[in-house]
């Protein structure tokens, strides 16, 4: 079985967050749509030799990484799963650290960015994402006939999933840079058994 797993062409809230002026938004579950950047990044997925003979197509509900998926597949046998979305961050979803100045102590002494202990109130860490993805990939691995598979995520779910086919370790998950619409590709039959290259 071959799994490719992609990010989300680029977002209005990855083009803010580039802007210092603008203050970083929180992107979690907010629906933010593609730029026009992002859509252009998705179509040139469409030409890349990895995406033939796919199976099976499977995305996050969320508009950015749906939208990438239908404009790279040409596709309409595209399945929509709760379980790929971007971790939630509570009440910081969708919001600017402008917007939140009763919570700016709150996040200085959290690590929220990258944790699998620390939380926004509502919302999830990274073991939390870990556990609803992996349980996807597990049904996925045992159940499904395809063997070549197109998924397309976000950044900590990506991640997460990575150190799941890979059996990484959470420091190692921690450095992984998962670029926008950039394929990763994975082969093997069980978690924790998979090879590929993540870089």
């Amino acid at each position: 079985m071959e799994l490719i797993l992609i990010r989300h062409g680029e977002s209005l809230f990855n083009q803010a967050n580039r802007s210092a002026e603008t203050g970083r938004f929180f992107s979690g579950q907010s629906d933010t749509p593609l730029t026009e950047k992002g859509q252009q990044q998705a179509r040139e997925l469409k030409k890349l030799a990895i995406f033939s003979e796919v199976n099976q197509i499977y995305t996050s509900p969320l508009s950015r990484a749906y939208e990438t998926a239908r404009l790279a597949m040409g596709r309409q046998d595209i399945i929509l799963d709760e379980r790929l979305k971007e971790r939630s961050l509570g009440i910081l979803d969708g919001k600017n650290t402008k917007d939140l100045p009763q919570w700016q102590d709150f996040l200085q002494t959290q690590s929220l960015g990258h944790s699998f202990i620390d939380k926004p109130p509502g919302g999830e860490n990274y073991a939390d994402v870990e556990k609803r993805v992996g349980e996807f990939l597990r049904e996925l691995t045992k159940n499904s006939a395809a063997d070549k598979i197109a998924i397309f995520s976000h950044f900590v779910a990506i991640r997460l999933m990575i150190k799941l086919l890979l059996n990484l370790d959470e420091e190692q998950t921690l450095t992984l840079k998962i670029k926008n619409s950039h394929p990763l590709s994975f082969r093997g039959d069980s978690l924790g058994n998979f090879i590929g290259d993540f870089n």
